[in-house]
């Protein structure tokens, strides 16, 4: 399933295939509406699930009952199947985006969410980080479908 607010399109090479609320549009120089080929088979693409509401802080919790400063903790909601092995990755960023340090981390699906906990002190320490040239930390899921 594949949902958007305005359209979605889809292209290969010079061909594209657009749908939204007004209909299904093709712009292609070689479209025939009556094609022996009849694309992939619905067995042949799988949903697995999604990941979303990606998030690095606590705003979906009520409380908190501690407060950990060094820790850069990643959350979702998924809908990945219970125990779907997911890679978390923990990116400390510098300057333009350069990636000065990462750490990644294998987690499971529990409870449709995610969470990985990464000790911000242990990375910038063992890759030998000024504080100073720190930016920004980032964080991304990945999983195999």
């Amino acid at each position: 399933t594949l949902e958007a607010t305005s359209g979605i399109s889809l292209r290969c090479g010079g061909n594209v295939a657009t749908v939204d609320s007004s209909g299904i549009h093709f712009n292609t120089p070689n479209y025939v509406k009556n094609s022996g080929e009849n694309g992939v088979d619905g067995t042949e693409v799988r949903y697995t699930g999604d990941i979303i509401n990606l998030r690095a802080d606590d705003t979906n919790r009520v409380f908190l009952s501690e407060v950990i400063e060094d820790d850069y903790i990643l959350r979702a909601d998924t809908s990945l199947k219970e125990g779907t092995s997911v890679e978390a990755t923990c990116f400390i960023l510098g300057e333009d985006e350069e990636i000065l340090a990462q750490e990644t981390k294998s987690i499971n699906v529990k409870n449709s969410r995610l969470e990985a906990v990464f000790d911000l002190d242990g990375i910038i320490a063992s890759n030998k980080i000024s504080e100073t040239k720190i930016k920004e930390v980032k964080g991304k899921y990945k999983w195999e479908s």
